[in-house]
């Protein structure tokens, strides 16, 4: 699965961490204040691959949950708030993202320069370079602010202010 999502931690405390969410894929949908999403965000890292890129628990919220469990919505269903206790999102940026709008932009931004539709490959190829370019501008990308409280300091045990990484939540 494609990451939908880039996340920095900005703060950590005892049972409180804070986020920093951007999209980075137009699938990635609108920003969700469940728990069962912020759950999935910050077991991203608790489950890394290891030596030969084998997929190995890293710290207590990765032994608590097997891989397997975070796509099962009943167990999380039926779980979650034995690690969330409280998700609050502010600070939102370019959201939500209207994909089909942005789409349009491009193909109007193209037509004016004189690129042409049936120019095939050049217009194709100019199209992608505009995509591509949204994609790679972090001030563009719909973006929030994430404060997640969990239930025991154990479960953020493995985040630090700087860490980044990719999640395919949802």
């Amino acid at each position: 699965m494609s990451a939908l999502w880039s996340i920095e931690v900005v703060a950590r405390g005892d049972r409180r961490v804070v986020l920093r969410v951007c999209a980075i894929h137009p699938d990635s949908g609108e920003f969700s204040d469940s728990p069962t999403f912020a759950f999935r965000l910050i077991y991203d890292p608790a489950y890394r691959y290891g030596a030969g890129l084998v997929r190995e628990a890293t710290g207590p919220l990765g032994d608590a949950v097997s891989l397997e469990q975070t796509v099962d919505d009943a167990f999380l269903a039926a779980h979650v708030d034995c690690f969330i206790a409280r998700v609050a999102v502010s600070d939102l940026r370019n959201a939500p993202l209207d994909v089909a709008a942005l789409r349009a932009d491009i193909d109007r931004e193209l037509s004016a320069r004189g690129v042409r539709r049936d120019d095939g490959a050049a217009w194709s190829d100019a199209w992608q370079d505009r995509w591509d370019a949204f994609w790679d501008d972090p001030a563009r990308l719909p973006a929030a602010t994430y404060e997640i409280e969990v239930t025991e300091p154990r479960w953020i045990a493995h985040l630090a202010p700087g860490d980044r990484w990719e999640s395919a939540a949802y």
